[in-house]
Parts: structure tokens; C-alpha cells; sequence
């Protein structure tokens, strides 16, 4: 799923309501906003890392056949761990966000939104 189609998910899921109050918006709006945030920063960190460690550009596509089994794996191992921190990283930077703006987050109940994650990460 690419970030374009994951961020127009998020703002056209609806609760049922026919207007959304102002901080269900500011919800998905800080949601969107780190997510694509938190998938440009891993992608980025994720072709860093992997230049670094192998000297070679990162795979565009890990069920290439030209590249070794070893490589696949390391690629996985490395593309799911960055993902799942960057999502942490994102979640809780949105959070923070929102709590400083509405009150609300950090252990209060969330605004009435119901905001659907998925994961994103390398998808495209």
C-alpha cells in the first residue's frame, strides 16, 4: 500500500457521525502527518543502513532472483525492524503532539475518531 492510498484510508474512514468534531480531525490529521513522516525517515534509514553495512546500493524489490538468499533475509530482518521502530517512533510523536495541543493522549481517553493504522513501511 502506498502512503498516498494509507492517508486517504485514514481521512475516509468514518465513526458513523456525520461531522466529525474538531479533535477527531486533529487526530487524523497528526496521524497522517507522522506517518508519512515516520515511512520517508525509515525508507531513508533503511537504504543508510544497508549501503553502509553491504557497500551496495539497498534491493529495490527482495524477491529479485539476482539476489542471493542471505541477502532476502537481511533485507527482511532489517526493512521489519525499522518499520516496527519508526511506528513505535511515529505513534508516540503523535501522541506527544496531540496531548500538547488538545489535552488529550498520554493516558486520557482519545477523542471520539477512530483512527485505523496499517502498516506501511516499504509497501510502494
Amino acid at each position: 500500500m502506498s502512503i498516498l492510498n494509507a492517508a486517504s484510508e485514514l481521512f475516509s474512514a468514518h465513526d458513523g457521525a456525520e461531522h466529525e468534531d474538531d479533535d477527531a480531525v486533529l487526530v487524523r490529521l497528526i496521524a497522517a502527518g507522522a506517518g508519512i513522516a515516520a515511512t520517508w525517515l525509515a525508507n531513508a534509514a533503511i537504504k543508510h543502513i544497508w549501503q553502509h553495512t553491504t557497500g551496495q546500493h539497498a534491493p529495490k524489490n527482495a524477491n529479485d532472483p539476482a539476489l542471493a538468499i542471505g541477502h532476502a533475509v537481511a533485507f527482511a530482518a532489517l526493512s521489519g525492524a525499522v518499520a516496527v521502530l519508526a511506528k513505535r517512533i511515529a505513534t508516540h510523536g503523535a501522541t506527544s503532539v496531540l496531548h500538547a495541543l488538545t489535552g488529550h493522549g498520554h493516558g486520557q481517553a482519545a477523542p471520539a475518531a477512530e483512527v485505523h493504522t496499517e502498516d506501511t513501511f516499504l509497501n510502494e
